[in-house]
């Protein structure tokens, strides 16, 4: 588990937000409501579907992160 800025945190990462909820981040909505400052991670899965929006300088703590793919 790392702790990272909001902004870094990539679809796939699982996450644990300030309220201590994980959350497992299918997609994410950049200048959410039109603020640049905020996105919005979503977690769109068959299991369940959340929203969380977050200031992109806040912190998170990655539980797990994708393994990025050779090029």
């Amino acid at each position: 588990m790392t702790t990272t800025r909001a902004a870094d945190v990539v679809p796939g990462d699982r996450v644990r937000l300030a309220s201590g909820r994980e959350m497992d981040v299918t997609r994410i909505e950049r200048n959410f409501l039109g603020y640049d400052n905020l996105i919005c991670f979503v977690e769109d899965t068959h299991e369940r579907w959340f929203a969380q929006a977050v200031s992109v300088t806040d912190e998170v703590v990655t539980v797990s992160q994708v393994v990025p793919r050779d090029r």
